[in-house]
């Protein structure tokens, strides 16, 4: 289930995480990540939205941490893993 509504990002993940992965990452990339990617709660407030993004030659699986504040999403965190080829 898409979500509607705004999505903020902390200044830290935007002045460092998203230069150090300009190559697929931006506000709004990691707004549409955010509204479209099942959510996987941590509790009532937090959760975790996991996607998959190319990143040169290799894939990289990426974690966001967020939490809802009832009238938005504020995104917190922002962590790029090396995907392991299986």
């Amino acid at each position: 289930m898409p979500y509607f509504g705004r999505v903020e990002i902390e200044e830290r993940v935007l002045r460092y995480w998203v230069p150090r992965h300009s190559s697929f990452a931006s506000r709004e990339w990691i707004q549409q990540e955010i509204k479209w990617r099942r959510w996987i709660w941590h509790n009532s407030k937090r959760f975790t939205v996991f996607t998959v993004a190319a990143e040169g030659a290799m894939n990289v699986q990426v974690k966001l941490n967020a939490e809802f504040h009832g009238n938005h999403v504020l995104v917190i965190h922002a962590h790029a893993f090396q995907k392991r080829e299986t």
